[in-house]
């Protein structure tokens, strides 16, 4: 059953305002996340109240329009650290729907569709359901690297494979004879990093 039906005939005729909410059950069945366990990469906040679809919708014609916005709660994983990472979802939804008979997003291969039409959304009978669309905006608002904070230093790399300390603070030539032929390319090198602090 959809989450999110609009009634086409209930629309008056200078639009009509939904408020429905994003629970995290539905959010989590419609990600595949149904199953969601601690360490999962990707499932709704449970600290987070739901979160709320809220759209205008109109009735032009045949076609109907919807403008709203999504907001919900997300935690995914960090991409440095591997914690989790808070993704506060708040998106903008507007999307073009006309009626297309029985069929529902048709695929290339059931039938063909104009430029113009592969931005349009497509409904049945005379119910809109946003279900498919909210799904889309949520994923869309995921950064393909989440970060639990812009400061993460990510994983400690044990002192093994990181090596001594001063490793990267001193020129890697100093005290060492270069090769003449890269003496100039070196003097460069000094001279970026002088400039550069």
């Amino acid at each position: 059953m959809a989450e999110f039906e609009i009634k086409v005939l209930e629309l008056e005729a200078g639009g009509k305002q939904y408020d429905f909410p994003l629970r995290r059950a539905w959010l989590d069945a419609s990600l595949g996340l149904a199953d969601a366990k601690p360490g999962d990469a990707l499932k709704a906040d449970p600290a987070q109240p739901d979160g709320v679809v809220s759209v205008w919708v109109e009735k032009t014609g045949e076609d109907v329009v919807v403008r709203g916005r999504v907001k919900t709660h997300l935690i995914a994983e960090c991409a440095r650290c591997l914690g989790e990472a808070h993704v506060p979802v708040d998106t903008a939804v507007t999307a073009l729907f006309t009626a297309r008979g029985e069929t529902i997003r048709p695929v290339a291969d059931e039938e063909d569709l104009t430029p113009e039409e592969l931005d349009t959304e497509f409904y049945r009978g005379d119910t809109v359901v946003l279900d498919a669309l909210v799904r889309e905006h949520v994923l869309l608002e995921v950064p393909m690297q989440t970060l639990c904070s812009e400061t993460c230093t990510g994983l400690e790399v044990p002192a093994a494979i990181r090596g001594p300390a001063d490793l990267h603070e001193a020129p890697i030539h100093e005290g060492k004879k270069v090769d003449p032929r890269l003496a100039p390319l070196m003097d460069l090198m000094d001279k970026t990093k002088k400039k550069g602090s």
